[in-house]
């Protein structure tokens, strides 16, 4: 039987899809073409053509987490209550992990960003977004409950915190329990975190 050809898009997806899995699992000094060429069954020239360098692969991985922020911005359109916004967002960011688990090559790959200037400045550009809208919801929330004695910018670095904590752990105990469980846990208690500091 004659397997049909891929398009291109069909197979920068799969280049993308195990370059995060070798990365994930086995870490980034193991990322390397020969490598990724090996695992997809096809020659090394043949990731060049699709990607210039190991570093377009890692930004085209680091953009797929812009369809978390597409998904969760028409999703946030149709919520008004601040509460649940907010809510909202936190679990998005839980069960985008869950079920996209090699996202997690380029949460932790802290060495690898900071020395690949391009690759720092594409995803700042992307976790920026996301920070500010945070920061901002937060903001309102503290305004429409009259919150005392809360850094709107403090509390979103300590929630990223949370959720990267979080994903690291989960992963590190070989995903053996529900990150959304837990991710539920943590947004309750955020939640009344803020809530319980009224004036």
């Amino acid at each position: 039987m004659i397997q049909k050809r891929m398009t291109q898009s069909e197979r920068q997806k799969q280049i993308v899809g195990e370059a995060m899995k070798i990365i994930n699992r086995e870490g980034y000094a193991a990322f390397t073409t020969r490598r990724l060429a090996r695992q997809i069954g096809i020659s090394e020239p043949a990731i060049y053509r699709h990607f210039a360098s190991k570093d377009e692969i890692i930004i085209s991985i680091i953009s797929k987490m812009d369809d978390l922020w597409l998904e969760l911005d028409l999703l946030l359109q149709d919520i008004d209550d601040i509460e649940e916004k907010f809510c909202t967002f936190i679990m998005m960011h839980f069960r985008y992990i869950e079920n996209n688990p090699d996202i997690l090559a380029v949460l932790f790959a802290d060495e690898y960003i900071r020395l690949n200037k391009a690759v720092r400045e594409h995803l700042y550009r992307v976790t920026d977004k996301r920070f500010n809208f945070l920061n901002e919801l937060i903001e309102k929330i503290i305004e429409s409950n009259m919150t005392k004695g809360i850094n709107p910018k403090a509390l979103a670095i300590i929630i990223v915190g949370a959720i990267r904590t979080t994903a690291l752990n989960w992963r590190n105990a070989n995903y053996s329990y529900s990150l959304v469980e837990m991710g539920e846990d943590i947004c309750i208690n955020l939640a009344n975190m803020i809530l319980c500091n009224k004036k």
